[in-house]
């Protein structure tokens, strides 16, 4: 009789691990989709917009603004209020979400690998952008108030871009363009599809690999200049599809003394080539004059 009852013990055993099994089974599904949901609500209950004002995100729109810190400290009041507009059209054009980097050649600033000076986005503004980017929800008004915050970050950067500019101190010596031009070719955060790119100079490349203006065949048309060994060591990965801006500062006279060997629209045909030679998107050339 012991071992019957033995015997009948295991099989209502049998039977219970068997049909916890089949629940097991049953249910692993549903408690995998109910985790599973429960973490994505957390996720996306805590992402939060991080201290540079960006949203993660693989498709984020990426512009750089390079500006060549070997201009003349001596621009007059409207260039530097097309330096403002410059930048005010970079923020205004944005995307929710842009990742805007800053470059400059200042001394203070300058490395042999690029760095930005400062790196931060346009957060979205209304719920609309918000969504559009899948985001968390927000209200309008906590948006606009965080839009504002990054704005007025932004322009402080703006404000020390234009200081340095003006600062003889860390004005840079040389302007080698065409290097930092390949350096942001091939930064890690202007890889993606949407690119544009900013660049705020007087276009003369002062470096070992060519002194325009100063030099006599240093300035040869762009075709010539891509078929010289020279070229190669400053060639770009690629701009293609960028979007190109160029605010051209024209704040002396060319020819001049010590600068007799190019005109300004022998330099703006130059990077006009080089630009198109990359198949950029469009190119876009505006010149801020020498006393307005």
């Amino acid at each position: 009789m012991a071992k019957s009852r033995t015997k009948n013990r295991g099989r209502r055993g049998g039977k219970s691990n068997n049909l916890l099994v089949w629940l097991g089974t049953a249910l692993l599904p549903i408690i995998v989709l109910g985790l599973g949901g429960l973490a994505m609500t957390k996720a996306m209950g805590v992402e939060r917009i991080d201290s540079a004002f960006c949203y993660d995100r693989s498709d984020q729109a990426e512009h750089v603004v390079f500006v060549d810190s070997s201009l003349k400290p001596d621009l007059s009041d409207q260039q530097l209020r097309d330096y403002v507009s410059g930048f005010e059209r970079v923020w205004d054009r944005a995307a929710p979400n842009t990742r805007i980097s800053t470059f400059t050649t200042a001394r203070d600033t300058a490395t042999s690998v690029p760095t930005p000076l400062f790196q931060m986005c346009r957060p979205p503004r209304t719920s609309n952008e918000q969504a559009e980017i899948g985001a968390p929800g927000r209200t309008d008004m906590y948006l606009q108030r965080e839009f504002g915050e990054a704005e007025a970050l932004y322009r402080g950067v703006v404000a020390r871009v234009l200081s340095d500019a003006q600062n003889s101190e860390v004005t840079a010596i040389d302007s080698p363009i065409m290097e930092q031009l390949q350096s942001i070719s091939r930064y890690d955060a202007f890889q993606g599809r949407d690119r544009s790119l900013t660049l705020i100079s007087d276009g003369i490349q002062n470096s070992e690999t060519a002194r325009f203006c100063a030099v006599q065949g240093d300035l040869p048309s762009f075709s010539v200049f891509q078929s010289q060994p020279r070229y190669r060591r400053v060639e770009p990965r690629s701009f293609a599809d960028v979007r190109v801006d160029f605010l051209k500062v024209e704040s002396i006279v060319l020819p001049q003394p010590g600068a007799a060997y190019c005109t300004h629209d022998e330099i703006s045909i130059f990077w006009q080539d080089y630009f198109e030679s990359q198949g950029v998107r469009s190119f876009e050339i505006n010149r801020l004059r020498h006393g307005g």
